[in-house]
């Protein structure tokens, strides 16, 4: 799992450490609460109880799986939206596209009455 969660550094760049530490952490949790069960189990006579049940590990790893998900379904966000720059903005208060647009109607209009005297001569 440590590969997984290594991988994500590479391949979900967006993961924050923290939450990669979070299942790191947790990981750690677990193997550290197994070494401990299993020297305890080591030091019962075969004929006792068992220290633990096979149900406690299963709960354990379902909680540790359950955490590296979340983390790893995290979906990239969005890309940030882009604003108007105020810039542009005064291209338009100061009549410059307005002109610029007048300019571009009057073009094929001139064009077709060149091409009209053309046609007259």
């Amino acid at each position: 799992m440590e590969d997984k969660v290594e991988d994500m550094k590479e391949s979900k760049p967006w993961i924050t450490e923290e939450e990669k530490k979070d299942v790191l952490d947790k990981l750690a949790e677990v193997r550290k609460w197994l070494e401990d069960i299993m020297e305890q189990q080591a030091k019962l006579a075969k004929h006792e109880d068992p220290v633990f049940k096979p149900s406690e590990m299963a709960k354990k790893l379902k909680n540790l799986q359950k955490l590296y998900n979340k983390v790893a379904k995290k979906p990239k966000p969005a890309p940030p939206k882009e604003e108007k720059k105020p810039e542009e903005a005064e291209d338009f208060a100061d009549g410059d596209a307005e002109s610029a647009k007048n300019n571009t109607k009057d073009a094929p209009e001139k064009d077709s009455e060149a091409s009209q005297e053309k046609g007259d001569s």
